[in-house]
């Protein structure tokens, strides 16, 4: 009986322990001015942020890249010793002019406009596609109609196929009692080719 105990009261300690080095490993989240990048790339944009620990910023030439001006909370990961934002629980947008400058003059001014990234789905889907101002509204348009459409597509297919599946039940408990029954075919889905999907909407005006 001591034994039990003693081995109950071991193995609870066990458990507070590891508890306890496991928040203490924790790592800590400080609020932060980031940019958030979408780099232009050869595939497509690739997703990361700058934080603010990182002095420049270096973007592929002739290419439209995105930077977002952003409040977060950030912390540094030591398992793959990188800096890292919860964007999950602070992304906040800061309003501004991105100036940009040469030999210490300004050159140029950008303000800022909305955006959207929409990437295609399944195998030989287009690179991702970045739209800017109004053109960033009107391919949010598009896909929300067809979103719509496949949407409605869907529930029209599983109504079918719940009318289809009545049909056969009472088709079979027919033909038990001798009675000749022609049941049709089941409902085939229509097929259609989600062009793209917006994974990634800002606002940032």
């Amino acid at each position: 009986m001591n034994r039990r105990w003693w081995f109950s009261a071991l193995l609870l300690l066990m458990l507070l322990l590891s508890r306890s080095a496991v928040q203490a490993q924790a790592p800590k989240r400080v609020a932060a001015f980031v940019y958030g990048i979408n780099a232009a790339a050869p595939d497509g944009v690739i997703g990361t942020f700058a934080p603010p620990t990182v002095e420049s910023i270096y973007l592929l030439a002739g290419h439209t890249s995105v930077l977002s001006p952003r409040q977060t909370l950030v912390y540094f990961w030591p398992i793959t010793n990188e800096y890292r934002a919860a964007w999950s629980e602070m992304n906040e947008t800061i309003e501004g002019t991105l100036e940009i400058s040469q030999n210490g003059r300004r050159v140029s001014a950008l303000e800022q406009v909305d955006y959207t990234i929409h990437f295609g789905a399944g195998e030989g889907a287009p690179k991702p596609q970045l739209y800017l101002g109004a053109a960033a509204a009107e391919a949010n348009q598009r896909f929300e109609a067809e979103r719509n459409a496949y949407q409605q597509a869907v529930l029209a297919f599983e109504k079918a196929q719940a009318a289809w599946q009545t049909m056969l039940r009472e088709g079979q408990t027919r033909r038990e009692s001798g009675s000749q029954v022609e049941i049709p075919p089941p409902p085939s889905p229509r097929r259609r080719s989600t062009s793209s999907a917006p994974v990634s909407t800002a606002a940032t005006r």
